[in-house]
């Protein structure tokens, strides 16, 4: 028997170590501490950790290594893009003691990396969660723009400006991504779409203006689903027992035909066991179907109680064939709601995030995107980006709540207008984002009875706004 193929996680986290001191990359230590082996949907995983790695050819041995295999391959890439001081500007990731004017010789080129992955067989993502400092980000610009960056592979992630100061935390995008991997598809297989999660991790991350979004080819299947339900266990057919046929045995002479015998029922004429042999189980006579409680047995077939004529072989009644399954329906929302809101509460804004993305997608695919079950859940993840403090995306989720409903139920639904007055109040706390979002908000309050006064509101909000000075502003 062959063994099952083996997938394989890779973690490179590209930090040099003068720009963190002795602190390590919190990205890098989130993915750690995430079991990355569920990450892959194959049963055996290994795991390959390098932090703080020296020597590109240490790295590329690793990379060799991992892309020589048949099985899913997952390479996650953290830490800093640099560019030599001198010479070739060509993109190297830093490594252990990388500077611009050393990062030729210590740092990882990244064509080394996209080169070598190019050649592994199997299903293959490159998930990037990476900065560039100001040397290196016009490269970076231009070789994502051009799809240089990714070169053949897949690949999926961001690259932010390098911050004056080292994060603390976890890159927003790295732990948005572990959100919506944790939280699965409760609708979908056992395999999770690469580019959906990277949609809604974007999503829930909200990356700034200056972040670049990856998102290059197509990727097998890879990613699990922790959510999906497990596959249902059949039983075996049993196997049918087959009558045993006596040997035909020639007559000597025709003999006379014999006199009518009365036949005998069946239990007298079973044949000898034969006590050297081990006889295959008989099937039970007059056996009858197992019934439910609640069946109905009119149509029990009746018993004989004298005598049976084998005038042939007993006749089997045509099986019933059993219903479908009905379509897994989303649970209602109140069901779930408890579980979302106590992660808010307990500060885990991304996990309840993701967790009512994942149903709404779900809601989303089972009655479709203009019903009221979709829209629900879109009023449910705007409440969360208000649990979690940024007004900015409530007021956006609650616009799009309002629109549906106008949609559905027009000017006089008084939900459409309580969704207008909620995303309302989340644009006047959303800060510098406030002038983006009031034309939305505008042509809204426009639309239902008594938006006057309000949209005046907005207008001189955002007039103050626009003549504030910028430090005011935000």
């Amino acid at each position: 028997m062959s063994e099952p193929v083996r997938g394989c996680v890779l973690l490179l986290d590209g930090t040099p170590d003068r720009s963190r001191g002795a602190v390590p990359n919190p990205t890098a230590h989130a993915l750690a501490g995430a079991d990355p082996r569920r990450f892959l949907a194959t049963p055996s995983v290994d795991v390959v950790q390098l932090p703080g790695i020296s020597g590109p050819q240490s790295v590329l041995a690793y990379l060799q290594h991992a892309a020589a295999g048949p099985g899913p391959l997952l390479v996650w890439v953290t830490g800093r893009l640099m560019v030599p001081s001198r010479r070739a500007k060509e993109l190297h990731l830093g490594l252990s003691g990388s500077t611009p004017g050393s990062v030729r010789y210590t740092g990882l080129p990244w064509a080394w990396l996209t080169r070598t992955l190019r050649a592994h067989p199997g299903p293959l993502v490159v998930l990037a969660d990476i900065e560039a400092d100001t040397a290196a980000w016009p490269e970076v610009a231009a070789a994502a723009s051009g799809g240089q960056l990714a070169d053949g592979v897949p690949l999926f992630g961001v690259v932010t400006p390098a911050p004056a100061t080292p994060f603390r935390e976890a890159g927003p995008y790295t732990s948005a991504f572990l959100d919506v991997l944790r939280a699965g598809d409760p609708g979908g297989g056992p395999v999770l779409d690469v580019a959906a999660v990277h949609r809604q991790a974007l999503d829930l991350a909200a990356p700034g203006e200056r972040t670049l979004t990856l998102q290059y080819g197509p990727v097998g299947p890879l990613l699990a689903n922790p959510a999906a339900a497990p596959a249902p266990v059949t039983a075996p057919a049993p196997m049918p027992v087959s009558t045993p046929v006596p040997l035909a045995v020639p007559a000597r002479e025709p003999a006379p035909a014999p006199a009518r015998v009365p036949e005998q029922p069946v239990r007298d004429r079973e044949p000898a066991r034969d006590p050297g042999r081990v006889r295959a189980p008989e099937p039970a006579r007059d056996a009858e179907p197992v019934h439910g409680p609640d069946s109905v047995r009119a149509t029990e077939p009746v018993r004989a109680t004298g005598s049976v004529r084998a005038s042939g072989p007993p006749r089997t009644a045509n099986p019933v064939p059993a219903a479908p399954a009905p379509a897994a329906a989303v649970p209602a929302r109140d069901d779930l709601l408890p579980g979302i809101l106590a992660a808010a509460r307990a500060g885990r804004h991304n996990e309840a995030a993701a967790m009512a993305a994942a149903w709404e997608q779900q809601a989303l695919r089972t009655y479709g995107p203009d019903s009221p079950e979709a829209g629900l859940w879109t009023e449910v993840r705007a409440d969360l980006a208000r649990l979690a403090g940024d007004h900015g995306r409530a007021a956006g989720l609650w616009m799009s709540a309002a629109r549906a409903r106008l949609a559905r139920g027009g000017p006089a639904d008084g939900e459409a207008l309580a969704a207008v007055k909620r995303a309302h109040y989340c644009w006047q706390h959303s800060g510098g984002q406030a002038p983006g979002l009031a034309t939305d908000l505008l042509a809204l309050w426009e639309q239902v009875p008594g938006g006057r006064d309000a949209a005046e509101d907005v207008r001189t909000r955002l007039r103050a706004l626009r003549e504030a000075p910028p430090a005011a502003a935000r």
